[in-house]
């Protein structure tokens, strides 16, 4: 077996396995996947057309994440989400990312005041379009934009992994125009604590956003309009 041939072989069980849980935690974000909904290898391997071993990987590395759970018969299911399981989430993005805004200010240029603000003015335009997916995934890229530049690896791990797993709700609740138009504001604030280098205001900001975001979601569930 060739050098070329061997490197394959030696990578082709983790490529095959982070494709199989990308696809997999993709369409579980999305709600492709809802919650509650029972995954077994044998149902997988009919539908993503991959082999037994690559697709248990996947599904372990998911229930490390909290995306699912093993059940006792076999198979995994698709993690529900509790109120209160969403409260504690919300209160944890708090902490980390405001603490994420203390390092990004130490960091931040002109430049990338320049991409916020353009980014806020996207979205701006993307709302009067009714172009609401794309406002969300604006919003996406504007609090990754600055948790990077945190420039913490493990903090921005851990900010990414708890996002993750209530990306579902934050996206309905952005696809609601006026709750997308409060969003903006907030991130508008957070540019202007930035330009004074106000790091007080920017935690403060930061943490009433968030709050905010996790008070409409509990309120939507406990109307009805959004599922746990």
């Amino acid at each position: 077996m060739s050098n070329t041939l061997q490197k394959l072989k030696s990578f082709t069980k983790p490529i095959l396995r982070n494709e199989v849980y990308l696809k997999l935690k993709e369409a579980i974000l999305t709600g492709e996947i809802a919650p509650g909904e029972r995954l077994s290898i044998g149902r997988l391997i009919q539908e993503i057309g991959f082999s037994p071993t690559p697709i248990r990987e996947a599904l372990l590395k998911l229930e490390q994440e909290g995306f699912v759970s093993r059940q006792p018969k076999g198979g995994f299911i698709v993690s529900r989400f509790t109120k209160k399981d969403i409260e504690e989430i919300f209160d944890i993005r708090s902490l980390l990312e405001s603490h994420a805004m203390t390092l990004a200010i130490q960091h931040i240029q002109k430049e990338d005041i320049l991409w916020l603000e353009k980014n806020i003015k996207e979205s701006e335009q993307y709302i009067t379009k009714n172009k609401l997916n794309r406002v969300s995934a604006l919003n996406t890229e504007f609090h990754d934009y600055l948790n990077q530049l945190s420039k913490n690896d493990r903090l921005l791990s851990l900010i990414n992994g708890l996002r993750d797993q209530i990306f579902q709700y934050r996206s309905a609740i952005l696809r609601v125009p006026e709750k997308a138009r409060i969003s903006i504001e907030h991130h508008k604030k957070m540019v202007e604590a930035i330009k004074r280098k106000d790091v007080e205001a920017l935690k403060k900001i930061t943490q009433e956003h968030i709050q905010v975001g996790k008070e409409v979601i509990l309120s939507e569930i406990d109307k009805g309009t959004l599922k746990i």
